[in-house]
C-alpha cells in the first residue's frame, strides 16, 4: 500500500491528524530529535543539526527558549521526569544539562572519547546514562549531571541504553553483538547475552522487568529472561536489519520494525506473529505507541506519517508531510504528535484515538490488571 494509499476501515476506526501548528525552519538543517515536557506534554524540546536545542509551547508553537552551547549537531534530546530541566547529547561528546526555561547549561557531562549515540533517564531521574562510539557507557548524578560511574566490557560501540523502572538495572546493547546488564549503583555487570550473530541495534524491558527484546542487524528479535541472561526465544521473519524492538506498554505485544519497511506484532508468550503492518516506503525514523497500547504511529523518510492498528496490522491512519520526516513524539496520552523534518520544520498535530471495541477493551483491561499484579509479586521479591 502506497504513500498515496486510502483507508480500509470506516471512520470510526480510524486515527485522525488535524494540523495544530507549524513552526517553520525551527534548526537550520535537519530535526534529528524531539520530547514532550512539562506537567502535561505543554511544551515539548527539539534538538538539531545545527547544534542547538530549543523549546516551544505545544498548542501555539511558539518559542520559548533556545539552549546553544554545543559545539556540533545534537541528536538526541530528552525531559527530566520533573518536566524542567533538560539534557541533550551531541556529536562533540559531551551531554549537557539545560534549564529550559532560560537556555541556561546548568552541567556539561563530558567523558567519553567518541560521539554519543545513547541517551536515557531512568524512570525517577536519579541517572543519566550516556552511551557511545567509543564501548563505554557513563552515568551521572539525575540531580546535577556530577559523573557516578563507568560501565566497562563492551569490545565496541554501544548501540543503545535503557533502565528497568525500578532504576536498580540498566542494559545495553553494542555493536560487539551482545547485550550486557549492570547494577548502576556500582557499575557491576551481571549478565552477558550471548547469541545474535550482527551488531544489536536495540534492547528494551518488558513492563514488569522479567523479559528483555533485543533487535539486531542479523534480521532477529530475541527474548530473554532478564535475570538470568538466558534467551527464552527468537522471532525470525525481517527480510532486513531490525533497527528496534520494544514491548508495548502493557507487555501484551512486541513490535519490531526493520529496514525492509515493515513493522512486526508478536506474542511475546509464544513468538507468534500476530500482525504484520506494511505500506512504507523507506526508512521508519520515529514512531510511538498511543495511550491505548494498541495503536502505533510511524513517521519514515518517504514523507507519511501514518498509524496501525497492532493487533489487526490494518493502516488506520495517514497524513502527508512535504519533506522527508527524521524524528516523531506522541505524547503519553495519545493526542499530541509532532514531526520534524529533514529541512528542520516542525508540525504538532491533534491525533484522535478511535472507538475499541468490547473486545479490545477488555483485552486491555485484563493485561493491565495482569501486569499490575507482576509488578506487585515483582515488588515483594526484590
Amino acid at each position: 500500500m502506497g504513500c498515496g494509499a486510502s483507508l480500509a476501515v470506516p471512520f470510526e476506526q480510524q486515527v485522525t491528524f488535524g494540523q495544530v501548528c507549524h513552526v517553520d525552519k525551527a534548526h537550520t538543517g535537519q530535526v534529528n530529535s524531539l520530547c514532550f515536557g512539562g506537567r502535561n506534554g505543554e511544551i515539548f524540546a527539539t534538538a538539531g543539526f545545527d547544534g542547538h536545542v530549543k523549546v516551544y509551547k505545544t498548542e501555539e508553537g511558539t518559542e520559548i527558549s533556545c539552549c546553544s552551547g554545543h559545539a556540533k549537531s545534537v541528536d538526541i534530546v530528552r525531559f527530566m521526569p520533573n518536566g524542567v530541566l533538560l539534557v541533550s547529547a551531541s556529536r562533540d561528546d559531551t551531554a549537557r544539562m539545560w534549564d529550559y526555561k532560560t537556555g541556561q547549561s546548568l552541567a556539561v557531562l563530558d567523558g567519553h572519547t567518541q560521539r554519543i549515540v545513547a541517551l536515557t533517564i531512568s524512570a525517577q531521574g536519579k541517572y543519566i546514562a550516556t552511551g557511545s562510539i567509543d564501548s563505554t557507557v557513563r552515568l551521572y548524578s539525575g540531580k546535577n549531571g556530577a559523573f557516578h560511574t563507568s560501565l566497562v566490557g563492551h569490545k565496541q560501540g554501544i548501540k543503545h541504553v535503557v533502565f528497568r523502572s525500578d532504576e536498580t538495572r540498566v542494559l545495553t546493547s553494542s555493536r560487539d553483538q551482545t547485550l550486557r546488564l549492570w547494577d548502576p549503583e556500582n557499575g557491576d555487570c551481571l549478565a552477558e547475552f550471548v547469541g545474535h550473530k550482527s551488531i544489536v541495534s536495540g534492547c528494551e524491558f518488558s513492563p514488569d522487568g522479567s523479559l528483555i527484546v533485543s533487535s539486531s542487524l542479523d534480521k532477529t528479535v530475541k527474548i530473554w529472561y532478564a535475570d538470568s541472561g538466558t534467551l527464552k526465544m527468537t522471532l525470525p521473519g525481517h527480510d532486513s536489519w531490525v533497527d528496534w524492538a520494544f514491548f508495548n506498554t502493557i507487555g501484551s505485544r512486541i513490535i519490531s520494525i526493520a529496514e525492509d519497511y515493515s513493522i512486526k506484532s508478536w506474542d511475546p508468550d509464544n513468538g507468534r506473529q500476530t500482525s504484520v503492518m506494511e505500506g512504507h516506503e523507506s526508512y521508519v525514523e520515529g514512531f510511538g505507541l498511543m495511550s491505548d497500547s494498541i495503536h502505533l504511529i510511524t513517521g519514515s523518510q518517504d514523507r507519511s506519517l501514518r498509524a496501525w492498528h497492532t493487533g489487526t496490522g490494518d493502516l488506520v491512519g495517514l497524513k502527508m508531510l512535504p519533506k522527508e520526516v527524521s524524528a516523531v513524539e506522541v505524547r503519553n496520552d495519545g493526542y499530541r504528535v509532532v514531526v520534524g523534518d529533514i529541512a528542520g520544520n516542525i508540525f504538532v498535530f491533534a491525533s484522535a484515538l478511535p472507538s475499541l471495541s468490547r473486545d479490545e477493551m477488555e483485552e486491555v483491561s485484563l493485561e493491565r490488571e495482569k501486569l499490575a499484579t507482576e509488578l506487585v509479586a515483582a515488588m515483594t521479591t526484590n
